[in-house]
């Protein structure tokens, strides 16, 4: 039989990194992935929030004067 491994034993079952590649390289790759999502997800925030702004902004305009005339206007 084999004996347990120590605390410190560990053994890599399946692992991400490709062969012949080395982990600085596949670090670096996953980092440069990270980014891209970071950045592509910030581009469709960017997006939904002018889409909200027009969306409102026209909402507003549809209304011209209605909010600059006075108490006295409406009785």
């Amino acid at each position: 039989m084999t004996e347990p491994g120590g605390p410190y034993d560990f053994v890599y079952v399946n692992t991400d990194i490709p062969d012949g590649m080395t982990i600085h390289d596949w670090r670096a790759r996953r980092a440069a992935e990270r980014q891209e999502l970071r950045l592509a997800a910030r581009e469709k925030r960017r997006q939904r929030r002018r889409r909200t702004a027009r969306r409102l902004t026209a909402t507003d305009v549809a209304v011209p004067g209605k909010w600059h005339r006075s108490r006295a206007a409406h009785g």
